[in-house]
């Protein structure tokens, strides 16, 4: 009998090079992707070109498959018990994907926000500028709200400016900019945090599609399916510019999803020492503003359709598969085959 506990591994980079952050998830995602579309070993020629525009980079993907093959057969290389790839390390095929990562100990005291950066900025002018597409409402409205109720505790929504773009590309390059301080309904992927030095939360939708899913492969990924859809999967964006507050928006964003998996109302939230004692309460004020994902889902359910698909929290009990890729989306160049 396999014990599944919450201690996800993953690579690490240093934070000071988000070009080389982008790049290994990237390849990560690339990986993933050609397990999911039945790319292989043999077959890493057919995996479709990088949209970085960097010399000698246009085929990253397909050499790194050819090098170790796609993600499933890696696994099946490296992990002996090859039936573990039947649960979390499978690739998602349309199941409950809400995962909020370990905090780890956040009680322990961090350094303030500096001068002049971002938090700082944000708490002088008393105004968090949340940027939205006119034409896609998803979760984020309720998102920003969560992370002004983090920064500012009282009377967080008076305290969000609300600036509206028709594309998802001007809305990325506000973002980037520092026009915006954060980007909300945006599809995740990792071409797109390169292309405009991002980062990414953890998705808090995916859309739902008929078509989308497929099944998950066996590590010799035998039932190929074709590129999946682009916008799988939607999230917030910062700018890499500040990481401190790049961070601060990351961890905020699973508090709700937190609350509705351990059933923890705001008061019993972890208090939290990363960003200074300004911000303990952070995960407290986030909660008791928004309440837990359940709470936000169904105050936009009329918009988004009811609540299914990978919308649900990857229980403990029956962990399913939590990989999903997320490699390409519409906001990025298109794919050269």
């Amino acid at each position: 009998r396999h014990i599944w506990t919450k201690e996800p591994l993953c690579m690490v980079t240093r934070e000071n090079d988000s070009e080389w952050s982008s790049y290994v998830d990237a390849i990560l995602q690339g990986l993933m992707a050609a397990a999911e579309m039945g790319v292989t070993q043999s077959t890493a020629s057919s995996f479709p070109k990088s949209v970085w525009h960097i010399r000698d980079f246009d085929s990253m993907y397909a050499d790194a498959v050819a090098s170790v093959g796609n993600y499933l057969e890696l696994y099946s290389t490296n992990i002996r018990s090859a039936g573990l790839a039947k649960r979390m390390n499978a690739i998602n095929s349309g199941t409950g994907m809400l995962y909020a990562l370990p905090h780890g100990y956040p009680e322990q005291e961090g350094p303030r926000p500096a001068e002049g950066s971002k938090l700082n900025a944000i708490q002088v002018a008393q105004k968090l500028r949340c940027g939205m597409m006119t034409n896609q409402t998803s979760l984020g409205e309720g998102f920003c709200l969560a992370i002004a109720a983090g920064i500012f505790s009282d009377v967080p929504d008076a305290r969000v400016e609300w600036v509206w773009y028709e594309a998802h590309e001007e809305l990325l390059l506000a973002v980037s900019n520092g026009e915006v301080d954060v980007a909300m309904d945006v599809p995740v992927s990792a071409e797109a945090a390169f292309q405009y030095d991002i980062t990414f939360s953890s998705p808090y939708f995916f859309p739902y599609d008929e078509e989308d899913g497929g099944v998950s492969l066996d590590g010799n990924g035998q039932q190929a399916l074709e590129l999946p859809d682009h916008d799988r999967a939607v999230g917030l964006a910062a700018s890499n510019s500040d990481r401190q507050f790049a961070k601060f928006c990351f961890w905020i964003m699973t508090a709700p999803v937190i609350s509705e998996e351990d059933e923890l109302p705001f008061n019993d939230m972890v208090l939290v020492g990363l960003f200074g004692s300004s911000y303990k309460r952070m995960f407290r004020d986030a909660v008791l503003f928004v309440g837990d994902y359940s709470r936000i889902y169904e105050s936009y359910e009329i918009l988004v359709g009811p609540r299914r698909g990978r919308n649900f929290i990857n229980l403990l009990e029956t962990r399913g598969p939590q990989h999903l890729p997320l490699l390409f989306g519409s906001n990025v160049t298109s794919l050269v085959w």
